[in-house]
């Protein structure tokens, strides 16, 4: 049978494209020549090599999520049993020491140590893209599934407005003592005015902490 391969939706898959069902990442899109003559889109799961038919009119996506979920040689669904299931890990304190510690695979952890990277570190969004950061990665966790500039820039507006509701509600505490410190400064090739105001803090473990809450 002749098959004619399609890769854009699976591309668009492997970046959280919007409106594309998360199953096509596993899957390469094909239109395979059926009994009756009429050419007809299927799907080959790239693990296993089984061919399952998905044309839109007639199949939708529901075979391809319950063979993704099932596939017996998709590596995910082996590790998503072990997610829950601690292991032992050696930690290396700030002062050199090692320790023995439980670690386990935490998706929502790694999301936020991955935004805070790129808002801290300011590091462009498209970084995450870049194939040498993609096998670094993978190399320190395969299980790792990195999400496409597009929604990192959407998921650094998010994290901003909930460590800023985070900041409200910590400074609407009656206990909590902040200083104010301001900045200013001229550009020399426009002689534009910038001010910042920062905030700094000590929290309840006497750990000292400033923020910028206004830049103009």
């Amino acid at each position: 049978m002749p098959k004619k391969p399609i890769t854009s939706k699976r591309e668009r898959a492997r970046n959280n494209g919007k409106g594309i069902a998360p199953c096509w990442v596993a899957f390469e899109p094909m239109w395979i020549i059926e009994d009756d003559g009429v050419e007809r889109k299927s799907v080959e799961c790239i693990h296993c090599k089984t061919i399952l038919k998905a044309d839109t009119d007639r199949n939708g996506t529901s075979n391809m999520k319950k063979h993704w979920r099932n596939c017996k040689l998709n590596p995910y669904n082996k590790e998503k049993h072990d997610k829950k299931q601690a292991k032992l890990n050696f930690k290396k304190e700030p002062n050199g020491e090692t320790s023995l510690q439980t670690w386990k695979h935490d998706d929502a952890r790694i999301k936020r140590i991955l935004l805070g990277l790129f808002t801290v570190g300011e590091i462009p969004f498209k970084y995450v893209e870049n194939e040498a950061f993609f096998e670094y990665t993978n190399a320190l966790n395969g299980r790792v599934i990195f999400p496409s500039r597009h929604k990192i820039y959407r998921d650094v507006g998010r994290f901003y407005l909930d460590e800023r509701s985070k900041l409200l509600k910590y400074f609407n505490n009656e206990n909590t003592a902040i200083h104010l410190t301001t900045d200013t400064w001229t550009t020399s090739c426009k002689k534009v005015n910038y001010m910042v105001v920062t905030t700094h803090f000590i929290d309840d473990k006497w750990v000292m902490h400033k923020r910028v809450i206004n830049f103009r």
